[in-house]
């Protein structure tokens, strides 16, 4: 009588301890008694842990409002389970770090789901642009669904080897999610920034030397920009193919706009100037 009355108050303290310590509904196992018998020592581990990282996060991906608290989320979560490992194996330290390990790796998955999903810049950057422009790629749920999970992949590909060249694997894989537009659309936004930079340049040239006379700027950058654009996608798209890079770069520069063959032959351009009357020959 006595063992069980013994054995029913131990069972009420320590529930009346875990309703004290208001064990957290994630943790299991040896995690919930080692944070109840620890929960005061345990949350100044965590508070401390979890502003350092939080501050790092949001500077990183300029999170604001509730992008903060999901992420802030999984990082507690994170770094309450590993805390509860310093009294599960107090004594051991290689299964400690073993298991704290692994806790890393579990959350580092959902770390980037939440991120991708959140249009930040994280891993697999195709995916991040992707889902950045969702809304103007009209990507459906089951869309966006997918390309988080590839990221995922993609992310545990770049742990193992960060300067892997991602196009072979990957080009199948978003085209087989994106439809042939959705995917023209990606490209066009992954390069956008290099054309910008090519038109940009271009026109200086031009401006530089005198020899964009007889143009209109608007209708000139427009040229500009569909050629460079044309040919960083040559050259972007066909990567693992020489045969086909330089057919497909040879047709864009034969049928070139007139801005593109005076920048690429200034002297000439200059001397077409001189004899100008008023005829683009040149």
């Amino acid at each position: 009588m006595k063992n069980k009355r013994y054995s029913l108050l131990v069972t009420l303290l320590f529930l009346v301890m875990l309703l004290q310590a208001q064990v957290p509904a994630y943790l299991q196992g040896a995690e919930v008694q080692a944070y109840t018998t620890n929960a005061a020592d345990i949350k100044k581990a965590i508070k401390l842990a979890v502003g350092d990282e939080m501050g790092a996060l949001i500077l990183q991906h300029k999170l604001k409002g509730n992008e903060v608290n999901e992420v802030r989320n999984l990082v507690e979560q994170r770094e309450t389970r590993k805390a509860t490992y310093n009294y599960v194996y107090a004594n051991d330290d290689t299964t400690r770090y073993k298991i704290k390990q692994a806790v890393d790796a579990q959350f580092r998955e959902s770390m980037v789901r939440t991120l991708v999903t959140l249009g930040k810049t994280l891993g697999d950057n195709n995916c991040c642009l992707i889902m950045q422009n969702k809304d103007s790629l009209q990507l459906t749920p089951a869309q966006q669904v997918k390309i988080v999970d590839w990221s995922v992949k993609v992310d545990s590909i770049l742990a193992v080897d960060p300067k892997m060249e991602l196009r072979t694997l990957e080009f199948p894989v978003l085209k087989s999610i994106l439809t042939p537009k959705q995917f023209d659309q990606f490209v066009s936004f992954k390069l956008n920034g290099e054309v910008v930079y090519w038109v940009k340049k271009t026109w200086k040239t031009l401006t530089d030397n005198g020899i964009e006379y007889g143009m209109d700027s608007t209708a000139t950058a427009v040229e500009l920009y569909h050629y460079h654009m044309a040919y960083a996608k040559a050259l972007y798209l066909n990567f693992d193919n020489n045969d086909a890079r330089w057919s497909s770069i040879t047709a864009i520069v034969d049928a070139a706009p007139l801005a593109i063959k005076r920048a690429n032959s200034v002297s000439e351009a200059i001397e077409a100037k001189n004899a100008y009357k008023g005829t683009l020959t040149w």
